[in-house]
């Protein structure tokens, strides 16, 4: 069964909505990246700075596992020229 799919973007929203919900407010510091893979998508979270942040992006790595299961990532149209 395909999965819906959803852009970068939409997946980096997702993760941060899920996070900030349980968590509170997104760190200033910490940057979030979502990026293709040969077997589908995977996030990128910037280093800690402080151990309440390490527990925070712990828990949004986990949000990105739980999204990865629900969803793909939606591949750029391609411009024909």
């Amino acid at each position: 069964m395909d999965k819906p799919h959803r852009t970068a973007t939409e997946l980096e929203d997702l993760i941060k909505q899920r996070t900030i919900h349980l968590f509170g407010p997104w760190p200033k510091a910490m940057t979030l990246f979502v990026f293709e893979e040969r077997l589908g998508w995977n996030v990128s979270i910037s280093p800690a700075d402080t151990d309440g942040n390490s527990f925070y992006r712990s828990q949004a790595l986990s949000a990105a596992m739980v999204l990865q299961d629900k969803f793909d990532l939606s591949r750029p149209i391609e411009n024909p020229t």
